[in-house]
């Protein structure tokens, strides 16, 4: 607050008044200073506050994200482990099948031709046996017997071949 001196008429101290005022300008630049260095260290620290913990949530989102691409990684390699282990299966029973027809056409095969022996040696003629070229050109395609028949369906109630398997070998018995 600024004091006039009481003196009669309008004598006025300028150079009073403007020291006056003066002073009291530095006194408010100085408070204002302060207030300002104050305000200065408090936005600084108020920023540092808000740059820690955006780093921190960062981190955690930087963590995040590399343990979903991890677990994404390991979800794809275990399917993909899947994928391979059942295309092994499927090719291991493919074999398995191939070799089950293979030996069920050789068993076959054994029974017609213990079959034709045992006919033979009855003098049974009703048994033929197909060997070479019919007279029409073609090889005449050998009869299945019902030991054949019944051997291929004992196989196939034993779950050693699939009913495809039984159906395949039944028709190539047939012709």
């Amino acid at each position: 607050m600024l004091i006039l001196p009481a003196r009669e008429g309008f004598d006025v101290d300028f150079d009073a008044i403007g020291s006056q005022f003066a002073s009291k300008m530095e006194d408010f630049e100085r408070v204002l200073d302060e207030k300002m260095a104050e305000l200065n260290s408090h936005i600084e620290r108020m920023t540092a506050m808000g740059i820690t913990e955006l780093e921190s949530r960062l981190r955690r989102l930087d963590i995040g994200i590399d343990t979903v691409r991890r677990q994404g990684g390991k979800q794809a390699e275990r399917l993909q482990r899947q994928v391979q282990r059942a295309q092994r299966q499927a090719e291991r029973a493919k074999e398995r099948a191939r070799r089950q027809a293979e030996r069920a056409q050789r068993k076959a095969e054994r029974v017609r031709e213990r079959a034709r022996r045992q006919a033979e040696r009855r003098g049974d003629r009703r048994v033929t046996v197909n060997v070479g070229a019919s007279a029409t050109g073609k090889q005449a395609a050998p009869q299945a017997t019902d030991a054949e028949r019944k051997m291929i369906l004992q196989m196939l109630a034993e779950h050693k071949i699939t009913a495809e398997d039984a159906a395949r070998l039944l028709e190539a018995l047939e012709g």
